[in-house]
């Protein structure tokens, strides 16, 4: 998911907190056999050692060195790992229960005692976003909310850290959310956390549609298509990256493409990765049109992998297609198709200055007025 927004998706392999609890790690208990002990016990005869067992008896000390040296350095591997693998923050308790039953789907609610505000808020906007989702089908089980309190929080319950853009993470049937109360000084607003559920509830949706709860974590679905279907869906192109800041990215750093090389970029230039995903999908949907998408869903939950099912249906293989779209940044086709150029807001014009802009010139008063520039009309 993003600043405000979103993000990605795993699941239905036990939630991370309840795989944390329970992985309580193999035993370290040991108890040297007393046969060892007998073996370096000072031996009360007068009688004289053989050369051989002289020789045993010489070998028990270091014997016994060596496994305690063992024994101590599988201990502390043993209790680095167990460092390694616990979340850097405990995961909060999220003991509070609701749920939300509507046409399109049902959900379950799941916070803590400190969000109950947060929780309504929540289930207003799910009101509204759920309905957008079905224009690509209709969700087969309910889906579980996660409202944790605080950023740290949902990090260490998605197991990704030092994503200070992340607000919410999905899976299979589960959605992990950072609460709104909790997005910045003010908190986030409603139409924010709707547009943000949708964009969730469409890779829930999607993974679903595609999949089942054990299967759909290994369709090999890349991220453009992920995070393009959800971006689209959410409406989202008015704050990605546009064609034109993508045609820049691609010259100013050669040798990284956002769209193959997704995984890799996602930490570090969100921004245009979500750009070109958003912009990757929209080409996708233009071309070949939405039944197609819904089509690529239905031959994964036959059976088959993304790359398959999309050369299936499409006609060309993913490959293709994405040397397609890159090649349509790289040459401008997006000029052609009135696609939106550098992603920068229109000024904001007081009436004054739109009224001075079409008064008519001083200096040549009998010549008409020049236009006024395109941006420079008033708001419908």
């Amino acid at each position: 998911m993003r600043r405000g927004d979103f993000g990605r998706a795993l699941e239905h392999r036990p939630s991370i907190a309840s795989a944390a609890a329970n992985d309580r790690g193999p035993s370290t208990s040991f108890t040297p056999s007393s046969s060892v002990t007998l073996a370096v016990r000072p031996q009360r005869t007068e009688k004289i050692a053989s050369p051989r067992s002289s020789g045993r008896l010489a070998a028990a000390p270091r014997a016994l060195a060596s496994f305690r040296g063992q024994y101590l350095v599988s201990a502390l591997a043993f209790a680095l790992g167990a460092v390694a693998c616990a979340p850097r923050v405990p995961l909060p308790q999220l003991a509070d229960r609701d749920a939300v039953d509507l046409p399109e789907a049902k959900f379950h609610l799941e916070f803590s005692d400190v969000d109950r505000d947060a929780e309504a808020q929540v289930k207003t906007a799910l009101e509204s976003a759920a309905p957008r989702i079905t224009r690509w089908g209709a969700f087969a089980e309910a889906v579980t909310v996660n409202i944790y309190p605080d950023h740290d929080g949902l990090e260490a319950a998605v197991n990704r850290f030092d994503y200070p853009w992340l607000r919410a993470w999905a899976r299979y049937r589960q959605i992990f959310l950072q609460s709104p109360r909790s997005w910045g000084l003010l908190g986030g607003t409603l139409p924010q956390l709707t547009e943000l559920l949708t964009h969730e509830l469409t890779h829930c949706l999607m993974y679903q549609l595609s999949a089942n709860d054990q299967t759909w974590a290994d369709k090999g679905i890349p991220l453009w298509f992920r995070e393009g279907m959800a971006s689209v869906t959410a409406n989202q192109g008015y704050r990605r990256p546009s064609p034109e800041d993508l045609f820049r990215f691609m010259q100013t750093h050669q040798g990284e493409n956002p769209v193959t090389d997704a995984e890799t970029l996602y930490q570090k230039d969100s921004e245009i990765v979500y750009g070109a995903a958003h912009r990757a999908f929209q080409f996708l949907v233009d071309r070949y049109g939405e039944a197609k998408v819904k089509d690529v869903l239905a031959a994964m939950k036959s059976g088959l992998a993304f790359g398959p099912a999309f050369g299936r249906v499409i006609g060309l293989s993913s490959a293709e297609f994405e040397r397609d779209f890159v090649n349509y940044v790289r040459w401008g086709g997006w000029r052609r198709d009135g696609a939106p150029r550098a992603h920068a807001e229109p000024p904001v014009l007081s009436g004054a200055l739109l009224a001075l802009l079409r008064a008519p010139s001083a200096a040549a008063p009998d010549r008409p007025p020049p236009p006024a520039p395109a941006w420079a009309a008033p708001p419908r």
